[in-house]
């Protein structure tokens, strides 16, 4: 297990929802030499003044998602897959310790099928934000196996626990949350039998420090809770916790929309590590938080 405080922790995109977690978690937990990131990754030469030797990469910069990445993919492509290969490329160069990369536990597999998807599953991406996300994938692998880089890859379910009800393109729980306490229609998307695997953010976040610590944790894991929950199921919980009653309105699904993704998480659980949180009991932290800090 890493002891050293002092290890220096890179992070892209550490402003963004995981990130602002995570650096407020390694910083409680001691940490004083976090580097979080404002170059592009276009943008080789900035990349190559701040990565150093023994450097941890924590990789969470992204500039779309689903249901946006059909809008620009010239430039998506350009700033998420060009720009994750230059970062690549001088964590070779200088000798980076290890590179964890957040992916996509949803969109990398494209399956509908009614199981839970394991690392082994067949990858059969349906739109262009799970196509992006395997190729960054495996771009990781090639450098892995060129160059010895350590890596983990982290296929991520859908995460929520965002504090700020203001903010843009947030996923379901979090959406339907704000829209719910602010009194807003809940918009739904098909028949509402849409079904995920939704984790907590401070499960996530236990995870990635898991991950920097533990120089055995490499390869790819699903993180996620293992367990499904339909958009209507879904609605029911959050109707329950913050007793109010819920505006609903449906619209016709997207292509790009699956039916059903679950993960099997046993890989994950194998380290030691497992979500504290179920559904039911991070809504009701998120809403006394709300109540706390309104």
């Amino acid at each position: 297990m890493l002891k050293d405080k002092k290890q220096r922790i890179v992070v892209t995109g550490g402003r963004g929802f995981i990130g602002g977690f995570l650096i407020a978690a390694l910083a409680a937990r001691g940490y004083n030499n976090i580097i979080v990131t404002s170059f592009d990754t276009t943008d080789y030469p900035a990349i190559k003044g701040v990565i150093r030797k023994d450097d941890i990469v924590v990789h969470l910069a992204w500039s779309c998602i689903p249901a946006t990445s059909e809008t620009n993919k010239e430039d998506d492509i350009k700033r998420n897959l060009i720009g994750t290969i230059n970062l690549l490329d001088v964590c070779k160069e200088q000798g980076a310790k290890k590179f964890i990369f957040m992916s996509s536990g949803g969109t990398v597999y494209g399956s509908s099928e009614k199981r839970r998807q394991r690392e082994s599953s067949p990858t059969t991406p349906k739109n262009f934000y799970g196509a992006l996300k395997l190729a960054v994938e495996k771009y990781i692998g090639v450098y892995h196996h060129l160059y010895g880089l350590n890596f983990v890859i982290i296929r991520l379910a859908n995460a929520y626990g965002r504090m700020q009800l203001g903010a843009q393109q947030q996923w379901a729980v979090d959406s339907f949350f704000r829209n719910a306490v602010q009194g807003q229609p809940i918009l739904i998307r098909g028949d509402g039998e849409t079904t995920r695997d939704y984790i907590y953010i401070d499960d996530v976040v236990d995870f990635v420090i898991m991950a920097i610590e533990n120089s055995s944790i490499s390869g790819v894991y699903n993180l996620g809770t293992g367990v499904g929950t339909s958009l209507n199921q879904l609605v029911k919980i959050i109707g329950g916790i913050v007793k109010k009653p819920l505006k609903l309105n449906y619209s016709p699904s997207r292509n790009f929309d699956l039916d059903y993704i679950v993960l099997s998480i046993k890989k994950a659980l194998a380290t030691g590590w497992e979500p504290k949180f179920n559904l039911q009991k991070g809504i009701a932290d998120i809403y006394n938080k709300y109540e706390k800090n309104r």
